[in-house]
């Protein structure tokens, strides 16, 4: 994005945007740079410093006041101008018309002079807002095209009606109706209108053109009074097509870092007629979206971090994991293991195992008083004596030390079910054993 500083300028710089103004106002350039008008002083000047300065002649002033205001409207307010800043201007000299005519001025038949600076001062004020309406991307949308049309038909009879009595038989009572209803028009655009591109203000941007000696640039500048320098239709193919930052409505600020505002249109086509091959435009751009969103800018804050809470420390936790090197030096041990002999049991018919089996209860051995069936027998036998096989192991061997603490075992937890029918059931529990013997005997039988 490009940027001017006017207040920055040297006496150097303001007589190079003098010499743009007019031909009448070269003879007072030795004057500034002789009193050293720099680009504060320039900003600040009045029509007394210009007598002071030597501009005695007051068509003289206005030209150069004229293009004064210009160029200071372009240094103060180009990130502030919008359309709703517009509208709020031209709401407050509307509101002060109507309420001056209706508290002083209402019965009189003839317009005073206080009146006629009243509308002058509307009419200056409704201008800009009828120029940015009339500009895109406000000319292509039909709610503001009937704005841009409605304002400048009361300007117009507004202006007619101020005629000293001329053009109108009630002029005061007509210009006091015609400032209410642009006072409404206004306030409409600042209270009810919910579109973004109201709030958005223009910003600058520099475009850089490559031509051909003798070659046309492709686009036209929109003839104006004020020293205003918009681009008209800008040509298909051309070189400011090609360029593709030059669009019809953008408003032509530097050529060639020289400040145009507020020159003669004549003496702007010169200046790019005499220009070089590159071409470098600082253009001042209207909004061309209507969605600001994501270009708003919030500060960013930080965010709440999360709390520190500190958990209680586990047991295994505060153990440290075993050196490598005492890993290694551990000597390599076996733990002794008694094998035991499968006993060899003989062969005899299937079938008269499991009817012996299933017929005959197993047999009880009485131990001290109490009677231990088989099974839990060498089960118990079996358990002793992985025990005591442990027990070997560890007393045997010096090296058998736990490099690790045991993990803790989880209890089995056995889901408790219930065998057989239900107790209120009306059918008995069905024996399935005595259908298997029953079964059995039926296939020995039949052999």
């Amino acid at each position: 994005m490009a940027y001017v500083n006017v207040a920055d300028w040297k006496s150097d710089q303001v007589a190079d945007w003098l010499k743009g103004l007019d031909s009448v106002i070269i003879p007072y350039i030795k004057y500034f740079i002789d009193t050293d008008v720099n680009g504060q002083k320039l900003l600040d000047m009045q029509p007394n410093d210009l007598d002071k300065i030597g501009v005695q002649k007051i068509g003289h002033q206005e030209l150069i006041l004229e293009a004064v205001d210009l160029l200071r409207n372009f240094h103060y307010e180009l990130d502030k101008e919008n359309v709703q800043l517009l509208a709020l201007r031209l709401s407050c000299s509307a509101h002060s018309l109507y309420k001056d005519i209706k508290q002083n001025y209402l019965n009189s038949t003839q317009v005073p002079t206080k009146i006629l600076t009243d509308v002058a001062n509307t009419v200056a004020a409704l201008k800009p807002l009828v120029n940015w309406l009339n500009r895109p991307p406000f000319c292509g949308q039909p709610h503001y095209i009937n704005m841009k049309n409605n304002l400048l038909k009361l300007a117009l009879e507004i202006v007619t009606s101020g005629q000293r009595d001329r053009f109108a038989e009630n002029p005061v009572e007509n210009i006091f109706e015609i400032a209410k209803q642009l006072a409404q028009h206004a306030d409409h655009v600042i209270q009810e209108s919910q579109d973004s591109l109201i709030l958005q203000p223009a910003s600058l941007d520099v475009a850089t053109l490559k031509k051909r000696s003798g070659e046309s640039l492709g686009f036209y500048i929109v003839p104006s009074f004020h020293g205003v320098h918009q681009v008209g239709e800008v040509k298909c193919n051309s070189v400011a097509h090609q360029c593709g930052k030059i669009e019809a409505g953008d408003e032509i600020v530097q050529v060639n870092y020289q400040t145009v505002v507020g020159w003669q249109a004549r003496q702007v086509m010169a200046l790019l007629e005499e220009a070089s091959t590159d071409i470098f435009l600082t253009l001042k751009k209207r909004p061309r979206h209507s969605k600001v969103f994501g270009q708003i800018y919030m500060k960013p804050y930080r965010l709440p971090s999360k709390k520190l809470f500190n958990y209680p420390q586990r047991y295994f936790d505060q153990l440290t994991p075993p050196r490598p090197s005492d890993l290694l030096t551990i000597p390599n041990f076996s733990f002794p293991v008694n094998k035991q002999e499968k006993k060899k049991v003989p062969k005899i018919q299937e079938s008269q195992l499991l009817s012996d089996h299933l017929l005959s209860p197993p047999p009880v051995i009485h131990l001290s008083g109490r009677s231990i069936s088989p099974e839990i027998f060498s089960h118990s036998n079996s358990s002793s004596g992985d025990e005591s096989e442990l027990e070997s192991a560890n007393c045997s061997s010096p090296t058998s030390v736990r490099l690790y603490l045991p993990k803790p075992h989880i209890p089995v937890q056995r889901r408790a079910t219930i065998s057989g029918a239900s107790p209120i059931g009306k059918h008995a529990p069905f024996n399935f054993d005595q259908v298997l013997v029953e079964n059995i005997i039926l296939s020995i039988k039949k052999l």
